[in-house]
């Protein structure tokens, strides 16, 4: 990496942090037959309305399909239950 690139991807990386401060990358996968993930558009962006339950361990895949949720919002619901917490 050139040290003009390094320099770019800081400028890029401290706009984000400016616009979109407090968002983390949440993961979640899921099992979904090919008829649901044909209905999906690459690139597209989802909004849910609704609780989505979410993990910030990125590792491996461990279904067919996953998504990345990106959130300044999310609450760690784990503490009401903490047997859920290496989740």
């Amino acid at each position: 990496m050139t040290k003009n690139t390094y320099n770019q991807l800081e400028k890029i990386d401290e706009i984000i942090n400016w616009t979109l401060s407090g968002l983390t990358m949440y993961y979640r996968d899921s099992e979904l037959s090919q008829s649901i993930i044909d209905k999906y558009e690459i690139n597209k962006i989802f909004r849910s309305q609704t609780f989505v339950d979410v993990s910030n361990y990125a590792g491996r895949p461990t279904t067919n399909c996953r998504f990345i949720i990106a959130s300044s919002k999310a609450a760690p619901l784990y503490k009401f239950n903490p047997e859920t917490e290496k989740w």
